[in-house]
């Protein structure tokens, strides 16, 4: 859990536009590093992965706090609910097959991509027509399935 706060909070302040509390945490994140470095406990668990995390999500967030967006924006941004549900189940998966197990950036691109797949199929065949689903009932023209009916052909009418 404290690992979760600080990075929310690190994305907070990267919102807020505050510099010198960002340049605090940078600091606090480097100095977090250099002891996990010096201890040799960087290799423990999933360090090292949390810290790529880290550090990938911080050079993301500083620049797309500079963009207007657009549709990739957008799309990624639906995923990102699936990347988090799955990444840890795809994780599991690589690491108990024991792929690229001696390839660090290999294990990460893989986990990536296999995340990114995982979020893109539950959105497509479960978040998706749920939420349409929802839209519809909103505007009161469904309440009930009938029989024969699933999520996606009620939502359409």
């Amino acid at each position: 859990m404290p690992g979760c706060l600080f990075i929310f909070l690190i994305g907070a302040l990267i919102q807020r536009g505050d510099r010198a509390l960002l340049t605090l945490a940078i600091t606090l994140l480097i100095l977090i590093v250099v002891c996990l470095a010096a201890t040799l406990r960087l290799s423990i668990g999933f360090n090292k992965e949390l810290i790529l995390g880290t550090l990938v999500a911080l050079v993301a967030m500083s620049i797309l706090t500079r963009s207007t967006g657009g549709k990739v924006d957008t799309w990624l941004g639906d995923l990102s609910y699936g990347v988090y549900l799955s990444h840890m189940i795809v994780l599991a998966i690589v690491a108990h097959l024991g792929w690229f197990a001696d390839a660090f950036s290999a294990r990460c691109g893989l986990v990536i991509i296999g995340s990114l797949i995982a979020a893109a199929v539950g959105f497509v065949c479960v978040e998706g027509p749920v939420a349409d689903y929802g839209r519809h009932l909103r505007k009161g023209a469904v309440s009930v399935l009938r029989p024969g009916m699933n999520l996606r052909n009620a939502a359409m009418g």
